[in-house]
């Protein structure tokens, strides 16, 4: 048997699974095809080779939670809308946040299945057991293009009051661990050097460092702000060849007596072992660590039983591992970059390795290739999978990683985990000073290097097939089999048309994004001209989006009001796209100030502006509008009705009843298309008369799925039937546009989605299919 044949077949059978859910009649061919080719080449050991997959293949599905549970679960969280008894144990450190402090717990009461995170006033100490009373709500995973699929997560807000015991069992003492370290890298560093220190160190990162890390981000560095297979691999050599190197200062009796019994390979691989342990617990056991920590443990071994180089074997019976302790790691970005990253420098260091080893090369020039090698390989197997998720990439990623990566990884991370573990112990972390120095510098560094131009290569969304053929093109390429190069590249020219053709063009549209209970919208003129309308609570939703669809500038923001569901994401959005003009109510107090680049115009009642053939008509507030009501700020809110070509849309803001009777004399500029519903369909708003007035052809409801205000009020959705309405929280992203045949279009993110078949047969199936070459 080859040994990583079987490695090969339990990941591929976890993989047959997922695919199976959606793609039954393909993942049995590609089974059959697999058996044909093993028993081809492998004769009767291709039944054993089957088996395995087959096991992996029912392991998956005994080890995933069914759907209608999951589901069942998740409704009854939503449900929690009152003071809810709850117990649990402090699981994670805390992250910082405007109104105090969140952390992950493990609830014990009542059972949740998701991960679960308190809302607190203060930081609490990992291992804390926790009895209270709290308000429980579940955060739903956007569905939106440009948003990840995440799972939903539990949060709990508490009524103030705690009963607090500690539990001093071992499990918690890595958790105690980092919360020594994180507490010690906040008070005793400034507050970029400890973001730093705390990424690389424990694993933790802050809110506080996005600035930072948006640095590190447009540089191609990211992946040096979190504990990757990057630090831990070096951390190890480091860690390794400094003992080696150690051994030989020992006495030469005591070197002679060890010597006779094992080399110096292997004594340096036994002491490396705890300290590469040690650094996993305080890293948090994050799966790049993990996997990293299983390959090296590997390599380790090898050196102890006389056997080196198998890097793939390493890679493979890692993934193995991981895979058999959470099938589901398969899914996650997390792991896809890792393993990817790693297999490409693997197969460019064998491509290169004759050429690099030349006599006419030098050892240190050598050592220089081979590190240009490693950066090399690794930007060509994460680059097509970080363009597909998140759209940008850097264009100095390459040089940048050159530079910061051995510096970081060989200084400033040896430093911060060897001085945190003498702290540990001792109480006393050495070499302070030199460290805040040395991260200092590399800070600066890169944020000044992040600000030279535009740094980032931004493309729009491209269909999850295409990488079924990219990656491949990309490994027959290095491994220079030229025809099924050709093949590669044949078929991904084909999928790349067949997207093409199938692009919706149609202009105007707008999207209204799902952003919880919250508003935000995004428009796309027939002139080429880009709108949003408010950004919900951080604005991450809209700057996801606008990277999906390859916009890199955005016309005018517009902010209907200051509630923080509707502006929250202002500065956001203005720290991370070139925005032109901002527009809202003339109530509104920017601090700090806008940027005199920005246009900022204040708009009232009466006001039109216009491009082209799109419109915007300023209906409210107008001079002279007092409300009488006590919701007084969202009857202030900008209404805007926009009009290109045939389709026309009203934005509402948050407005309620007073507001909209002082419409009635302009009732003859009301009618739309498209009715944004104010205020997330409150009770309040959405009157009788007002919707005679716009009489719009289909509503859409902006709210967040479980929300604590009971929206939309019933009372608001008997108003509304009889309109065609869409809500956020059951559609997802929602598109409207205008057809010269179907007249008003209305389509939802959610069905453009893969959706689980019944099985072989089931024509979900054909729809899945197109689904993979259908872009939003």
């Amino acid at each position: 048997m080859t040994p990583a044949l079987p490695y090969i077949c339990f990941i591929s059978g976890i993989g047959v699974f997922y695919l199976y859910q959606f793609f039954p009649s393909a993942a049995l061919l590609i089974f059959s095809l697999l058996f044909a080719l093993l028993y081809k080449k492998n004769g009767r050991h291709a039944f054993v080779y089957a088996a395995i997959v087959l096991v992996a293949f029912s392991y998956a599905q005994f080890r995933e939670e069914p759907a209608e549970t999951k589901e069942s679960r998740i409704t009854l969280s939503l449900k929690t809308r009152q003071l809810q008894p709850f117990s649990g144990v402090v699981s994670g450190l805390p992250i910082t946040t405007e109104r105090g402090y969140i952390q992950e717990i493990q609830l014990r009461y009542p059972e949740a299945g998701q991960k679960t995170f308190l809302s607190a006033d203060r930081p609490l100490i990992p291992g804390s057991l926790l009895q209270g009373f709290a308000y429980m709500s579940t955060k739903e995973p956007r569905i939106n293009p440009g948003s990840r699929n995440r799972e939903p997560v539990m949060f709990l807000k508490t009524d103030g009051t705690l009963l607090l015991s500690r539990d001093d069992s071992i499990q918690w003492l890595p958790q105690r661990m980092r919360w020594r370290l994180y507490n010690y890298f906040r008070a005793n560093f400034s507050p970029d050097a400890a973001s730093l220190l705390s990424a690389i160190v424990i694993g933790h990162r802050e809110n506080s460092s996005n600035m930072l890390y948006a640095a590190y981000a447009r540089t191609g560095l990211a992946h040096l702000m979190s504990i990757s297979g990057t630090h831990f691999a070096l951390f190890t050599l480091l860690t390794f060849f400094l003992i080696r190197y150690s051994a030989r200062w020992l006495p030469y009796r005591w070197l002679v007596w060890l010597t006779v019994r094992l080399s110096l390979d292997e004594i340096a691989a036994l002491l490396t072992f705890p300290l590469i342990l040690l650094y996993l617990l305080l890293s948090g056991g994050r799966i790049p660590a993990m996997r990293s920590f299983l390959m090296i443990n590997i390599f380790l071994l090898g050196l102890l039983i006389g056997r080196k180089g198998q890097w793939l074997n390493s890679l493979l019976l890692a993934a193995t591992v991981i895979l058999f302790l959470d099938p589901e790691s398969l899914k996650t970005i997390s792991f896809q970059l890792s393993f990817l990253a790693v297999f490409f420098i693997g197969i460019t260091l064998e491509t290169f390795e004759g050429y690099v080893q030349q006599e006419r090369f030098k050892p240190a020039l050598q050592k220089l290739f081979r590190l240009i090698l490693v950066t090399a390989g690794a930007l060509i197997g994460t680059s097509p999978l970080v363009l597909y998720y998140f759209h940008t990439i850097s264009t100095i990623s390459m040089p940048a990683n050159l530079i910061f990566t051995p510096v970081i990884c060989f200084s400033i991370l040896p430093a911060g985990v060897f001085g945190g573990m003498i702290y540990l112990v001792t109480g006393y972390f050495p070499l302070k000073g030199m460290l805040q120095g040395a991260v200092d510098i590399v800070n600066s560094s890169v944020s000044y290097l992040s600000g030279i131009g535009n740094t980032a290569l931004s493309v729009g969304a491209f269909p999850a097939i295409t990488l079924f053929f990219i990656y491949p093109a990309i490994y027959f390429a290095l491994r220079k089999r030229w025809r099924w190069f050709i093949l590669s590249t044949t078929a991904l020219a084909a999928t790349i048309i067949l997207t093409f053709i199938s692009l919706d063009r149609a202009l105007p549209k707008v999207t209204f994004l799902d952003v919880a209970q919250g508003d935000a919208a995004v428009i796309e003129s027939s002139d080429g001209r880009t709108i949003v309308v408010d950004t919900g609570y951080t604005g991450r939703e809209v700057k996801d989006f606008l990277r999906y669809k390859g916009i890199k500038a955005v016309d005018a923001l517009v902010i209907t009001h200051a509630d923080k569901d509707h502006s929250g994401g202002l500065w956001e959005l203005l720290s991370s796209t070139t925005v032109r003009e901002v527009w809202d109510n003339g109530l509104l107090r920017y601090s700090p100030q806008l940027g005199q680049e920005i246009l900022h115009r204040q708009l009232e009642g009466g006001d039109i502006l216009t491009s082209g053939e799109s419109r915007f008509l300023a209906l409210h507030p107008r001079r002279g509008y007092y409300s009488i009501s006590e919701a007084e700020d969202n009857n202030y809110s900008l209404v805007l009705r926009f009009q290109d070509r045939d389709l026309k849309v009203l934005f509402t803001g948050d407005i309620e009843a007073d507001a909209e009777e002082s419409f009635f004399e302009l009732r003859k500029y009301l009618p739309s298309d498209v009715l944004k519903v104010a205020h997330h369909g409150s009770k309040t708003s959405s009157t009788r008369a007002f919707l005679d007035s716009v009489n719009p052809a289909a509503a859409i409801i902006s709210v967040g799925a479980g929300n604590t205000y009971g929206h939309p009020h019933r009372a608001a959705l008997q108003r509304l039937s009889g309109i065609n309405l869409f809500r956020t929280d059951m559609g997802g992203a929602i598109r409207v546009e205008t057809d010269s045949v179907k007249g008003l279009v209305v389509k939802r993110f959610r069905d453009y989605r893969l959706k689980r078949t019944a099985g072989p047969g089931d024509p979900e199936e054909i729809d899945n299919l197109k689904r993979l070459i259908l872009l939003w």
